[in-house]
């Protein structure tokens, strides 16, 4: 099942991924990893949206490397921002493995 969201920035909905069993995926560049938690972000809604769904995992896939984490990871360390594009929660990498 795909997931939308609607981007603050850009005034639309986007796809932002999808569900498979017990997990999200979701397609990442490497460029948009936030240096500043050294992970990367997905939005709060989104989050929200997969617990009550259920979700008990997020694998972001990259063009070379997948890397995997547990959701309850997100709710525990996962740090919330907003950069102008709505609210994210970031997860440092330290908590995902390839």
């Amino acid at each position: 099942m795909f997931i939308t969201t609607f981007d603050e920035k850009k005034g639309k909905d986007v796809t932002c991924g999808y569900t498979e069993g017990k997990t999200y995926f979701r397609d990442v560049k490497m460029e948009h990893m936030m240096l500043k938690y050294f992970g990367f972000g997905v939005q709060a809604e989104i989050l929200e949206r997969l617990l009550k769904e259920g979700i008990e995992s997020i694998v972001l896939k990259t063009k070379k490397k997948s890397f995997k984490s547990e959701l309850a990871d997100w709710v525990r360390h996962g740090i919330p921002d907003d950069f102008g594009h709505g609210r994210q929660v970031f997860l440092s990498m330290k908590y995902m493995t390839e």
